[in-house]
């Protein structure tokens, strides 16, 4: 299980992306990932994956750190106006980012962005850091249709992004925020890039997924934010 959520109380509530995958070769990875991270701390995790053939026609890449940037980046600037593009963010204020996104829209790349409003941390107010300051910039810079997810006292703990191609629908899953921090290789983030049939099983969810985030009530448009 591949998913933005944190397991504690304080996250119970917030709004998350999950998705389960069923590979053996995935599993072992993320398991050898865990087992590193363990050994630096002088510890063994005892446990092996066996080998199994995986079933289904989705290819499934494991990312880890400044990785999950560059996969990013990478299907941002392979988009095409034939595409259309979901970015769903708790906080997107990553540069490289932002500059792909906003290049995107220039090339005639369509699509729709909903991002959290920032009025809630952990229960506490907030000031609106950072997307009610890129939310403006990418208003006025995008072609792009924006929304702010239509929340009260918690989080839109979202962390998602979906190119819909003619015929494949590529997608980007897990616990890394889009903001520097997150993106980098200082900070333990697990992330999958999906790449399915667009007319797959797996397809079909993950566009009914995108378009009910995508309209009301879950999300407002952006007029009628913050």
């Amino acid at each position: 299980l591949i998913t933005s959520a944190n397991f504690e109380d304080a996250s119970s509530h917030f709004g998350n992306t999950a998705v389960t995958i069923r590979s053996a070769a995935v599993a072992r990875h993320f398991l050898e990932a865990e087992k590193a991270i363990a050994r630096v701390s002088g510890l063994d995790i005892p446990v092996t994956i066996a080998d199994a053939e995986s079933e289904g026609d989705a290819v499934v890449t494991p990312l880890m750190g400044a990785d999950i940037k560059r996969a990013l980046l990478c299907d941002l600037a392979a988009a095409t106006p034939q595409d259309f593009l979901y970015l769903f963010a708790q906080f997107l204020s990553e540069r490289r980012v932002i500059d792909a996104l906003i290049a995107a829209s220039r090339r005639g790349v369509p699509g729709v962005l909903v991002l959290d409003q920032n009025k809630v941390d952990f229960g506490n107010p907030k000031l609106g850091y950072p997307n009610q300051l890129t939310g403006p910039e990418l208003a006025s810079r995008t072609g792009f249709e924006l929304r702010w997810a239509n929340i009260r006292r918690e989080e839109y703990h979202n962390q998602f992004m979906l190119l819909e191609t003619p015929e494949r629908c590529i997608f980007h899953v897990g616990s890394a925020n889009y903001n520097r921090r997150s993106l980098s290789a200082t900070v333990l983030e697990t992330n999958v890039r999906i790449d399915a049939p667009l007319d797959s099983v797996l397809g079909r969810q993950v566009l009914d997924y995108a378009h009910w985030m995508a309209s009301d009530p879950r999300s407002l448009p952006y007029e009628y934010g913050p």
